[in-house]
């Protein structure tokens, strides 16, 4: 044997070697799609033997029609330009297993301007898909996650700009009023616009506290409070002929949570449930106290001895499948009625309501819709009453001039108008639009200015670096701070550190007197 033919022998050896020994299927195919060979790796690959593979249509491996009908009219190209292509398609095993993807590279072989055959390495790429797939799960809930924090920062601005408007127009009747006497015609008109306002002013606080949520809490929580929250954000979103009904327990014991997180999980339930009835039906919301003596099973969770807080939310839609139930607390998910579908009882899936435990429990009928149920675990006492104590405004000792107060607020409207409420109200007002206005005024006028009411945001210098730089002026100053949010980390932080009270604004000469009377006397 020549040298060169024992070379051609040991490099075809060394080829077969390394084509046997692939983890992907080296095929050849004829110009028409039959198989002429086939590496031994297929078995492992599909379950197929080699041998009787041969002489096949490579369509044989494909699961999907489309996929077969594109494959074959490739094949089936008179011209075919010699160079690689390649082409996904779902693999079809012998052993009727799930067939997966794999991806076929397919080079055309030309002798003497006429295709011969094709070359083809089969790849199995079912971990690969999978990752993409997942990338794009995890890229779809990042953008969704965006878009509600956009939808979150719009919202909290323009609730925290109606804030500062209905602090005008609440301001500006409040001075109306007290210049009216109580037979005055005009005096119901004025009533009238203030309590418009103060309902206008719970819906701003609830769009804020959607907004911007803060740390969770541990508060005690009257559920039927936060109902009231829930249901005027609903009012809004509710279909006219979709009728809401409440079944609330004035006695309704209070549990110990945070009321954000309590709301969040309360408003998914009833927004899934309205979207289940379609253009109508009807939602009912019910709360009871529950006392369980022994040990009770809800779902695949079991409650302990105790006094509970139960709030049903039963809708008259269509039922759920067991796969929806698990995502009905998914604050992305919305409950169409394409995939809404009957399923008799759905497990128990424990929740936070804010630090307090909460156990859920749905169950759905064909005939009668879906109940939610959320258990809480009541507080161990109920709230004391008691009525709301009264204050007048702090008058100075005799012979006296007025207490002074330094206003601050960068809304110029806010600013003229609680200005002129304190003037009514007796003080002397220092009006500053800034916290640097606001050091100035102070310390060229601290010894007649008895009370700081600064509010929180603001440009220049916020009112946590104006509230510092008032201390390094003088210790013992008094400061109230003002702010459409609620009390966050930031608002207990100040207080902790020596603020006096919190203003929450929109205002009216009501609770405006009575904090400022507070801080005064604090």
């Amino acid at each position: 044997m020549s040298q060169d033919h024992q070379a051609l022998v040991e490099r075809a050896e060394h080829y077969q070697m390394l084509v046997e020994n692939l983890k992907d299927v080296v095929l050849t195919v004829s110009p028409h799609g039959e198989l002429t060979y086939c590496s031994p790796v297929v078995t492992e690959f599909g379950g197929y033997d080699v041998e009787p593979e041969l002489g096949h249509h490579i369509g044989k491996y494909i699961a999907d029609e489309a996929d077969l009908a594109r494959i074959e009219r490739y094949f089936q190209q008179p011209n075919v330009a010699p160079r690689t292509r390649s082409t996904e398609f779902l693999f079809k095993p012998a052993n009727n297993t799930a067939p997966f993807a794999v991806e076929l590279s397919i080079k055309p072989i030309v002798r003497e301007d006429r295709l011969v055959s094709y070359h083809c390495v089969m790849r199995d790429i079912a971990d690969r898909k999978r990752a993409e797939e997942e990338r794009a799960t995890l890229e779809r809930q990042l953008l969704n996650a965006q878009k509600m924090k956009a939808i979150g920062m719009l919202t909290g601005g323009i609730a925290h700009d109606m804030n500062n408007m209905l602090g005008v127009v609440m301001s500006a009747a409040s001075l109306i009023e007290s210049n009216l006497g109580s037979d005055d015609p005009n005096m119901v008109d004025v009533k009238d616009i203030l309590t418009s306002c103060r309902r206008s002013r719970e819906l701003a606080h609830v769009l804020l506290r959607f907004a911007h949520p803060r740390a969770p809490a541990r508060i005690r929580i009257r559920m039927n409070d936060v109902i009231g929250d829930v249901l005027k954000l609903l009012q809004y979103s509710v279909r006219k002929k979709i009728e809401i009904v409440t079944e609330l327990n004035e006695a309704l014991s209070e549990i110990e949570g945070d009321d954000h997180q309590c709301q969040q999980a309360l408003l998914h339930v009833c927004l899934n449930a309205i979207e289940s009835m379609g253009d109508a039906g009807r939602l009912t919301i019910a709360t009871k106290n529950r006392m369980l003596d022994s040990e009770q099973s809800v779902g695949r969770y079991r409650l302990a001895p105790g006094r509970y807080v139960q709030v049903e939310v039963t809708d008259t839609g269509q039922g759920m499948e067991e796969s929806v139930i698990r995502e009905i607390f998914d604050p992305l998910y919305s409950a169409h009625r394409e995939r809404a579908s009957v399923h008799p009882a759905g497990p128990a899936e424990p929740v936070s309501g804010g630090n307090s435990p909460c156990v859920v429990d749905v169950s759905s009928d064909p005939e009668h819709g879906t109940t939610v149920t959320l258990w809480f675990s009541a507080w161990r006492s109920e709230r004391g009453g008691g009525t709301r104590p009264q204050h007048n405004p702090v008058e100075a000792p005799n012979g006296a001039p007025p207490l002074g107060i330094l206003f601050v607020d960068d809304e110029e409207l806010v600013l003229s108008t609680g200005c002129r409420l304190l003037k009514n109200m007796g003080y002397r007002v220092f009006t500053a639009s800034n916290g640097q206005r606001a050091i100035e005024l102070y310390r060229q006028n601290k010894d007649d200015i008895s009370l700081v009411v600064l509010d929180l945001i603001m440009p220049v210098m916020d009112g946590a670096a104006t509230f510092e730089a008032l201390k390094r002026i003088d210790s013992t100053v008094k400061v109230l701070i003002s702010s459409g949010y609620d009390k966050d980390e930031k608002v207990q932080a100040l207080l902790q550190g020596g603020v006096v009270g919190f203003l929450h604004k929109p205002f009216d000469s009501q609770r405006l007197v009575e904090t400022v009377a507070n801080a005064l006397n604090g």
